[in-house]
């Protein structure tokens, strides 16, 4: 798409169009070539695709002033910026989808909020990091294959338990300690307690009832 050269006087003449060649950018300000002539040109506000060095552009002439109306053609087809100074609000009135076959990267310097009545993430794996993560919900269901934790501290404060495990084998490198009001272990088949030295006190009684007890 090309349009005619627009013609120029010593005073420019109102609404007129013509395409152009950016040749440079500094601070938003533009330099265009038209007909082999060179005018300094600003983006319009409804020109969002920031055109770039050799980019084509659509040009439009109001009160002596040159506007970057669109970007007709770029340059470099590998790389664009959509960019507008103040705030931006995206809204569409059914299903809005973001696609890209490269990657996807959402970044900002401030807050960032979603508001969602539902969310679903699918992804073959996840990497998060942060200094600091807080989980509020009223009901969670994790369901794990395999679960490997690398924790340096970690402090937990639940009303009621209740673990169902299969297989527990626990390795504590230094002190074991577990505080309760009352404690009741039960074990269906043998129970094995081995240690170096072991002491049991008991304040006011101590009972050890079986068919057979052999001590030493």
């Amino acid at each position: 798409m090309v349009v005619s050269p627009l013609k120029t006087t010593a005073h420019q003449r109102e609404g007129g169009l013509a395409s152009g060649i950016v040749n440079t950018v500094c601070d938003g300000a533009f330099t265009v070539t038209v007909n082999h002539c060179r005018f300094s040109s600003n983006k319009a506000a409804g020109c969002l695709l920031v055109p770039e060095a050799g980019d084509t552009v659509l040009l439009a002439i109001l009160g002596g002033k040159f506007w970057i109306l669109d970007v007709l053609e770029k340059s470099n087809i590998e790389t664009a910026n959509i960019s507008f100074p103040g705030s931006l609000n995206l809204h569409t009135g059914q299903k809005l989808t973001l696609s890209s076959l490269a990657g996807l990267t959402l970044q900002t310097p401030a807050k960032a909020a979603l508001v969602a009545s539902e969310m679903n993430v699918k992804t073959q794996s996840t990497h998060v990091q942060t200094s600091q993560v807080k989980l509020t919900a009223e009901k969670a269901d994790v369901a794990l294959t395999i679960l490997h934790q690398v924790i340096e501290r970690a402090e937990t404060y639940t009303e009621w338990l209740i673990s169902k495990l299969g297989r527990c084998i626990r390795t504590v490198r230094e002190h074991d300690e577990q505080r309760s009001g009352s404690y009741t272990q039960r074990v269906e088949g043998s129970h094995v307690v081995e240690s170096e030295n072991s002491v049991h006190i008991a304040r006011k009684h101590m009972a050890m009832d079986a068919k057979k007890i052999h001590l030493g």
